[in-house]
């Protein structure tokens, strides 16, 4: 199945297409394999825009496809726009965008091709933000976080970031060929949109770690403080166990009938001696 885009805004979809028809701007057939790309793998502007001359130019257009990242082909030659790319999303964002335009051509396709995967990118960070404000709610209300989730949600965020920085660094590339399109800087402008989006979600992610990490800090210092506060009131018993226990021949209170109770009474007036200090002191 193939696409058909023409200057006026007409667009045809169908196995056969009529190689004769006029005013043809672009090409959009349905690759069934997408290469993928691996993780390690990063993109370069002089290997991912090949400019043979005015009228044939290359693009690898790295995309976030479902969780992996693939590369797509296109290429610019003398009156068309090819790529192999085609979902039914994209041809209605094309039927959305080119009714606007009295008029297209190669550059304005390609340039809409950019926007669309901006647009993709935007729904997919819509929901993204709604996971993080889940997170971020239940790490103020309940102390809790799913760090696993918040790898993979930082990685997801990290790559629409890298891919959308780089689909501007190719545009303004091809600052010689796009700069006269109408569609160039409304481009741009919704690049910086999802940046900004991007920008706003790191930002949520970063404060819901740190409420995390300051709630956490808050249950330590919690535990630390009791576990100080029952030395403290034990602290007595183990004076007084340690002094008896140094078997000296003449010792006080040993030979004493009252010995046992004085020595009791005295440690439980320490330890209320204690508790009362450090409720004043509001330390619990």
């Amino acid at each position: 199945m193939a696409t058909v885009i023409l200057e006026k805004g007409n667009i045809i979809t169908d196995e056969n297409i009529n190689e004769n028809l006029e005013g043809v701007v672009g090409y959009l057939y349905n690759a069934k394999n997408i290469e993928m790309v691996n993780d390690k793998q990063f993109n370069n502007i002089h290997k991912d825009i090949i400019i043979k001359n005015k009228d044939m130019i290359f693009l690898r257009i790295p995309i976030l496809d479902n969780g992996e990242k693939r590369v797509i082909n296109g290429v610019i030659d003398r009156d068309k726009f090819i790529i192999n790319y085609e979902t039914e999303m994209l041809l209605e964002f094309l039927e959305e965008k080119i009714s606007l335009h009295k008029k297209i051509n190669k550059y304005n396709l390609c340039l809409f091709i950019f926007q669309y995967f901006s647009y993709v990118y935007n729904e997919e960070l819509l929901s993204i933000e709604e996971i993080v404000d889940d997170l971020f709610q239940g790490a103020v209300y309940n102390g809790e976080i799913d760090n696993k989730e918040i790898l993979e949600i930082k990685k997801s965020v990290s790559l629409i970031k890298r891919f959308t920085t780089y689909y501007k660094s190719m545009i303004t590339y091809l600052d010689d060929e796009f700069s006269n399109i109408d569609s160039y800087n409304k481009a741009l402008l919704v690049l910086d949109n999802t940046l900004s989006l991007v920008e706003n979600i790191e930002s949520s992610i970063f404060s819901c770690i740190d409420v995390y990490n300051s709630e956490l800090s808050n249950k330590m210092n919690k535990t630390m403080q009791l576990l100080t506060i029952i030395t403290v009131l034990s602290l007595p018993l183990t004076i007084v166990s340690g002094i008896f226990g140094m078997n000296f021949q003449s010792m006080p209170l040993l030979k004493d009938s009252y010995g046992f109770a004085l020595t009791i009474i005295l440690t439980l007036g320490l330890i209320v001696f204690e508790i009362m200090y450090f409720k004043r002191n509001k330390y619990f």
